[in-house]
C-alpha cells in the first residue's frame, strides 16, 4: 500500500487512488501544470528523482520519481 500521507502532501489533502487501481503493478502518471513545482514537494517529503525531465512530442514533458516506499510514479506536463 502506498503512503497516502506522502501523496496528500504533494497533491492535496483530498488525493486518493482509485479503488480499481492496483497500486503495485504499474507506474502512475499524474498530469500537472508544472513539473518543477511538484518536484520540490516530492523531494522535500522524502521522494527521489528517478529519471530527470524529458521533452516528449507536442512540447509535453515527463519526469519519474519514487515515493518513500520505492514505488515509481511520473509527472506529465502539457505545454499550453
Amino acid at each position: 500500500m502506498r503512503d497516502m500521507i506522502f501523496y496528500r502532501k504533494i497533491f492535496g489533502e483530498h488525493f486518493t487512488f482509485s479503488a480499481k487501481e492496483s497500486k503495485e503493478d504499474f507506474v502512475k502518471i499524474f498530469d500537472v501544470p508544472h513539473i518543477q513545482q511538484f518536484e520540490s514537494k516530492i523531494l522535500q517529503n522524502g521522494g527521489d528523482l528517478t529519471v530527470a525531465e524529458v521533452v516528449l512530442k507536442d512540447n509535453q514533458k515527463i519526469a519519474y520519481y519514487c515515493d518513500p516506499d520505492g514505488f515509481i510514479f511520473a509527472l506529465l506536463e502539457h505545454d499550453g
